[in-house]
C-alpha cells in the first residue's frame, strides 16, 4: 500500500493495514533476533501477533 496513512490519532497499523500496538516492531525483531541465533524455531508464520494476548 504505497503512501498509506493512517488516520491521525488511530492505532498504528501494519503494511496491510492491520491494526497493530505500538511496540510491534520491536517484538517482532526481537523475535526474528533469537530466531537467527537459534533460541527460537524458524516457522513459516509470524510467531508475533500484533496484539498480546
Amino acid at each position: 500500500m504505497p503512501g498509506f496513512r493512517p488516520a491521525p490519532g488511530s492505532a498504528p497499523s501494519t503494511r496491510t493495514g492491520t491494526a497493530c500496538t505500538s511496540d510491534y516492531y520491536l517484538r517482532l525483531t526481537n523475535d526474528g533476533g533469537r530466531m537467527f541465533k537459534g533460541q527460537a524455531p524458524v516457522t513459516a508464520t509470524r510467531p508475533t501477533q500484533p496484539w498480546p494476548a
